[in-house]
């Protein structure tokens, strides 16, 4: 990918959230942000979750895939993703489950799709 500043669109229904704390943001991918980006996409657009750790595929040609996990919270989470990037814009699909007994009455207000979406708009301003 190159470096950049690229505009981003949170689609789905879930708590994954982007740095910029709404459905719509930017985010500046430095030389080395954009060639790390398909080893961990969700680390440099979307907000960390505590407590959790991230389990990544090793990215095959334009494709990246991988998940965090939060097994040690009181309600257990899990995000995995697919994805695949071009040189100037990349989508990552993915689902969120909430809580580890689908028969616990535990609710899943975080649980459901998301997507994100990124374009290069330009080079980032310093």
């Amino acid at each position: 990918m190159q470096p950049g500043l690229y505009e981003l669109t949170l689609g789905g229904s879930t708590m994954v959230t982007l740095k910029s704390e709404g459905r719509k943001g930017e985010v500046c991918l430095t030389s080395y942000d954009a060639s790390e980006f398909p080893k961990d996409p969700l680390e440099r657009v979307a907000e960390p979750w505590e407590d959790c750790s991230t389990q990544v595929d090793p990215p095959r040609g334009n494709t990246m895939s991988g998940a965090r996990q939060c097994k040690d919270r009181k309600t257990p989470m899990t995000a995995t993703y697919t994805g695949s990037h071009t040189t100037d814009s990349f989508e990552i699909k993915g689902e969120v489950s909430q809580g580890s007994d689908e028969n616990a009455s535990v609710m899943r207000l975080g649980s459901g799709d998301f997507s994100i979406v990124g374009k290069r708009v330009g080079d980032c301003s310093l």
